[in-house]
C-alpha cells in the first residue's frame, strides 16, 4: 500500500497527541472542577510545581509519540494474506465464512461486510478481522452469517496523484481484501441484539424516508439521517461539493446534538434528574451511532455529548477541546489509518476551529470583565455617588454583532479546514464562506423536518400493528398525514439549497482550482495560524493585521509554482498518458486505456486537478486508438472544470471518422484544431516540441507507404521535446519501419536522447536495435498495464533496451512516473514504492529515485 502519501504516516498519527496536550495545557483535564485554586503561598514552591508539571508534560508528550509510532507501525505491517496477494495476485476459488456486520445494495449488487472471518485459499487458512464480499443480487439482510466462494483480491491502491486510493480507504476501515463472490449463501444464527435492532431500525427508517419524501429528496435524507449514501444523486453530490456545502450530506455533529440534547431536554422537563436523563439520552445516541455505522464524525459527536452529560452529572465544567482531542486519540488508537480520512480531517478541523475561537473569546471576555471591575472600583473609590450605568445595546447592534460572529466562525472553519479541503478535493469555493451563513442556520430545521417525518411515519405503522382496527387505523392515518406535513419544510429547504448553490456557481471566481498542497506548504500554513492564535493583542487594527496574515497564508497554500520542466507519465493501465508542464504552459499528450474504460473520470481529471492544472494549452493526440484517446474524449465531453485551447491531431488523420469526432468535440468547446505534420513546432518558452513524423502529404485512411500495417499506429505523431540540454522522444505507437525512416531523416545524429517513451508500449515490433543504437537513450519509460492481453512489454524489446545500458521504468510497477529537469540534470521518480521486479522481465529495473546529469 506504499505510495507517495504514506511516507509520513508514522509521524502523522502523533499529531493528535500534541494537539491534545496543547488543548489541555490550560484546562487541567477533560472535566474541570469549577473551583478557584488557592493562592500561592510561596513563590519558590510555585516555581518548583510549575517545573515538575513541565517535565511531566514533556514526558507524557514523548510517551505519546512513542506509542503513536509503534501503533502506526503495527497497522502498516501487512498480514500474511496481504503479502501473498501482493506477490501472487488474485486467488481464485477462495472460500470465506464470517459474521455479517453490514449489508448494502446498489445497482443490482450487494456489498456485505463480514467480521471474524475464516478464509480458505490455496490449501491454507487465514483469519481476518473484516472482509468485504461483493455478490450479485441480495437477500442477506435477515441472515446472521455468510458463506461465499469466489476470487479474492486486494483493493486497488492509487497509482497516480489525485486518484482515489481504495486500498488505503478500506484499510482505515480495517478491511484489506475483497471477495468477488460467485456463490454466496446466508445462514441463520445468533446475531448480536444491538446489531439486529440497529439494522432493523435502519431498514424501517429507510422505508419511511422513501414513503414521505419525493425521489429528488430521498437520497439526501438517507445520507443525512442514516449515513447511507448509496441512493445519493451524483448531480446533487457534485453540486453541493462544488459549492462548498458537501458537509451537510453526511451525518454530522449537528444532527447528533439535535437528537441528544433534544431527548435530554425532554427528559429533564419530564422530571428526570441529570443522571437518568444523561443515561437514557446517551443510550439513544449510542444506538443512533450503531444505525449510522459510527463514522468518525458520529463517533466524535456521540463521545463529546456523553462527556457533556457526564460533566453535568458530576457538576464539573465541560471543555470542548479536551473532549474532542480525547475522542480523536481513542479513535486513532483503534484505527490509525483513519488519520488519512478526509471526513475525519474536516470534521475534527471544523470543531477545533470553533473550540479555539470560543476559548479565545472567553479569555478576551474574562480580561475585559477584569478591566471593567478594576475601573469600577477606582471610580467608586474616587466618588461617593453611584457608578454610571452602561448604555444598553440597540437591537441593530445585536444583529450586527450576531452576523459578525457568524461570519467569524465560518471564516475560522474555512481557514482551519482549507489544507484538508485542498488535499482531498483540490479546489476551494470562496463563496462557500457566505453560503454557509445561509445554509447552516436552516440545517437544523431540515434535519428536524426529516426526523419528525420519519418518526411520525414509523409511529403510524406501530399504532396500526399494536392497536385494534379502531382507533388504531384512524390514529395511524393521522400520524402519516402529520408525517407528510412535517416533510414539507425539509423539501423546500433542500430546494432552496439547490437554488443557492447554482447561484453561487454562476458568480465569478466560484471555484479556485489550486491542486493538492505539498506537506511543507501545509506545515508553514498551520505554523502561521498558530502564531496568529498565540499572538493575541486587542490594540487598534490588530484584527485587520491578523486577517491580512491569514489571507497571505491562504494564498501561499494556493500557489503551486512549476520549476523547470515537469513531466508525468500516468499509469492508465494498458495505454498512454503524458503531461508536460512549465511555468507558463501545460501540454497533455494522449490519455487512454483499454483496461480502464473510465480512465478520464477515474485517473486523468483527478490527476489534473491535483496538480492545479485547470487549463491545457495543448492536447496532443498521437493517433486515434482507444488506448490513447478515450480519456481525452471523456474530458472534452463531460468535464467543464478543465479548459483547453488547442487540439493537435496527425495530418494523415484529416477526414477520418475518429478524428472528425474529436474535432467536433474540440470546436464545440471553442478550441483551435491543428492537424500537425513533420517539421512543425510547438514553442512554449524554453520548451520546444518538434514534430518528426508523419509527413504532411500523407492523407486519407491509410498510413504512409512505409508502414506495413496500414493502421493508425503508422501515422502516430512523434515529437522531439527539447528543454536546455534535455531531449525526450515521444513515439506514439510507431513500429520499426517508421523508426528506420526517422533515422534516414537525420534523427540520432549528434546528441543522444535523455529520455525515450518506448513506442507501442514496448511491443516486439517497435524499439528496434538500430534505432536504439542511434538515439542512445539514457532512460526509457514503458507504459503498459500489468496482466494485459497483448503481452506488453515484449521480452526481446526489454533486452534490446537493456543492451543500450538505459534505465527502465515501468508504469505497471512504479505507477505514475515523474521526470523533473532544469535542462542540465534530470530526476526520475515513481509514485509507488516498488518492492519487486517483474519476474518475467530482464533488464536494469529501477526501484528508487534516479538523478542524472544530462550530457
Amino acid at each position: 500500500m506504499a505510495n507517495g502519501n504514506t511516507g509520513c504516516m508514522a509521524s502523522g498519527v502523533l499529531a493528535p497527541a500534541v494537539f491534545y496536550l496543547l488543548c489541555a495545557r490550560r484546562q487541567g483535564g477533560l472535566l474541570q472542577a469549577g473551583k478557584r485554586k488557592r493562592p500561592r503561598e510561596d513563590g519558590r514552591r510555585a516555581s518548583g510545581i510549575c517545573g515538575s508539571r513541565r517535565f511531566a508534560g514533556r514526558l507524557l508528550l514523548f510517551l505519546f509519540f512513542a506509542a503513536g509510532a509503534l501503533r502506526m507501525g503495527a497497522e502498516l505491517r501487512p498480514c500474511p494474506l496481504e503479502t501473498r496477494l501482493e506477490e501472487e495476485g488474485a486467488l481464485r476459488y477462495a472460500r470465506a465464512d464470517g459474521r455479517i456486520v453490514r449489508v448494502s445494495e446498489k445497482d443490482g449488487f450487494c456489498s456485505v461486510l463480514l467480521s471474524d472471518v475464516t478464509i480458505e485459499a490455496g490449501g491454507q487458512k487465514y483469519r481476518q478481522k473484516r472482509l468485504m464480499v461483493s455478490a450479485a443480487g441480495g437477500g442477506f439482510e435477515g441472515s446472521a452469517r455468510l458463506k461465499a466462494m469466489g476470487e479474492l483480491e486486494l483493493y486497488r491502491q492509487a497509482r497516480n496523484p489525485g486518484q482515489f486510493d481504495a486500498r488505503l480507504y478500506y484499510r482505515s476501515q480495517k478491511v484489506s481484501c475483497l471477495l468477488k463472490a460467485q456463490e454466496a449463501e446466508g445462514e441463520d444464527g445468533d446475531m448480536p441484539a444491538f446489531y439486529r435492532q440497529a439494522q432493523g431500525f435502519k431498514r424501517a427508517a429507510g422505508r419511511a424516508v422513501e414513503a414521505v419524501f419525493g425521489p429528488e429528496d430521498q437520497g439526501i435524507y438517507r445520507a443525512v439521517l442514516l449515513g447511507d449514501r448509496s441512493m445519493l444523486p451524483e448531480e446533487d453530490e457534485t453540486l453541493f461539493q462544488d459549492s462548498g456545502i458537501a458537509h451537510i450530506l453526511a451525518v454530522s455533529g449537528l444532527h447528533v446534538s439535535l437528537i441528544g440534547f433534544g431527548l435530554f431536554g425532554l427528559l429533564r422537563k419530564m422530571g428526570a434528574g441529570f443522571a437518568k436523563a444523561g443515561l437514557y439520552a446517551g443510550a439513544a445516541l449510542v444506538f443512533y451511532g450503531g444505525v449510522t455505522g459510527f463514522g468518525p464524525s458520529v463517533y466524535r459527536a456521540v463521545f463529546m455529548l456523553l462527556c457533556s452529560f457526564a460533566a453535568m452529572r458530576l457538576g464539573r465544567t465541560y471543555d470542548l477541546l479536551s473532549a474532542m482531542a480525547l475522542s480523536l486519540l481513542l479513535l486513532l488508537w483503534d484505527s490509525p489509518l483513519l488519520l488519512t480520512s478526509g471526513g475525519l480531517q474536516l470534521s475534527y478541523g471544523a470543531v477545533a476551529a470553533i473550540g479555539f475561537r470560543a476559548q479565545r473569546k472567553a479569555d478576551r471576555e474574562k480580561k475585559r470583565c477584569m478591566e471593567e471591575r478594576q475601573t469600577k472600583e477606582k471610580k467608586e473609590g474616587a466618588s461617593d455617588g453611584p457608578a454610571a450605568l452602561g448604555s444598553e445595546k440597540s437591537p441593530g447592534a445585536d444583529l450586527k454583532h450576531s452576523l459578525g460572529e457568524s461570519l467569524g466562525v465560518s471564516l475560522s472553519v474555512q481557514l482551519a479546514t482549507l489544507p484538508a479541503l485542498l488535499y482531498h478535493f483540490f479546489s476551494f469555493p470562496p463563496w462557500g464562506i457566505f453560503l454557509n451563513l445561509l445554509v447552516l442556520p436552516l440545517l437544523s430545521y431540515a434535519a428536524g423536518s426529516g426526523i419528525a417525518a420519519c418518526g411520525l411515519w414509523m409511529l403510524g405503522g406501530l399504532l396500526e400493528d399494536v392497536l385494534p382496527a379502531f382507533p388504531g387505523g384512524a390514529l395511524a392515518e393521522a400520524a402519516r398525514w402529520l408525517a407528510f406535513a412535517s416533510a414539507g419544510p425539509g423539501h423546500y429547504i433542500l430546494a432552496l439549497y439547490r437554488m443557492l448553490c447554482r447561484f453561487s456557481l454562476s458568480l465569478p471566481f466560484s471555484c479556485i482550482l489550486a491542486g493538492r498542497p505539498q506537506w511543507w506548504q501545509t506545515a508553514v500554513y498551520y505554523s502561521v495560524l498558530a502564531w496568529l492564535y498565540g499572538k493575541g493583542g486587542e490594540e487598534a487594527g490588530a484584527g485587520l493585521k491578523r486577517g491580512v496574515w491569514a489571507a497571505l497564508a491562504a494564498v501561499f497554500l494556493l500557489i503551486r509554482p512549476v520549476h523547470g520542466l515537469d513531466i508525468w507519465f500516468l499509469d492508465v493501465g494498458q495505454g498512454d498518458g503524458v503531461l508536460l508542464r512549465t511555468g507558463e504552459t501545460t501540454i497533455l499528450s494522449d490519455c487512454g486505456s483499454s483496461q480502464d474504460k473510465s480512465v478520464g473520470k477515474n485517473r486523468l481529471v483527478p490527476f489534473l486537478k491535483s496538480q492545479g492544472a485547470g487549463r491545457l494549452d495543448f492536447i496532443i493526440v498521437s493517433h486515434a486508438d482507444a488506448d490513447h484517446i478515450n480519456g481525452i474524449t471523456w474530458l472534452l465531453e463531460e468535464e467543464d472544470g478543465i479548459g483547453a485551447d488547442c487540439l493537435v491531431l496527425p495530418a494523415p488523420g484529416r477526414g477520418q471518422e475518429a478524428y472528425r469526432e474529436l474535432e467536433l468535440l474540440a470546436r464545440a468547446r471553442g478550441m483551435r484544431v491543428w492537424y500537425m505534420a513533420e517539421g512543425e513546432r510547438i514553442r512554449a518558452g524554453e520548451l520546444v516540441l518538434t514534430c518528426l513524423h508523419p509527413q504532411a502529404q500523407e492523407t486519407g485512411p491509410q498510413a504512409r507507404s512505409g508502414s506495413k500495417t496500414g493502421d493508425r499506429n503508422g501515422h502516430s505523431l512523434v515529437f522531439l521535446a527539447e528543454y536546455g540540454r534535455f531531449r525526450m522522444l515521444l513515439t506514439g505507437d510507431i513500429g520499426a519501419d517508421e523508426e528506420r525512416e526517422l533515422l534516414k531523416a537525420g534523427l540520432g545524429e549528434g546528441t543522444g536522447i535523455s529520455l525515450l517513451k518506448a513506442a507501442h508500449h514496448g511491443s516486439a515490433g517497435s524499439s528496434c536495435g538500430e534505432f536504439l543504437e542511434a538515439v542512445r537513450p539514457a532512460a526509457a519509460i514503458l507504459s503498459y498495464g500489468e496482466g494485459n492481453s497483448y503481452g506488453h512489454p515484449a521480452e526481446e524489446t526489454v533486452k534490446r533496451l537493456d543492451r543500450q545500458g538505459c534505465r527502465l521504468w515501468h508504469t505497471a510497477q512504479s505507477g505514475a512516473i515523474r521526470v523533473q529537469t532544469d535542462g542540465k540534470k534530470m530526476r526520475i521518480s515513481g509514485w509507488l514504492a516498488v518492492r519487486r521486479q517483474p519476474k518475467r522481465l530482464p533488464g536494469r529495473y529501477t526501484q528508487g529515485d534516479c538523478d542524472a546529469d544530462i550530457k
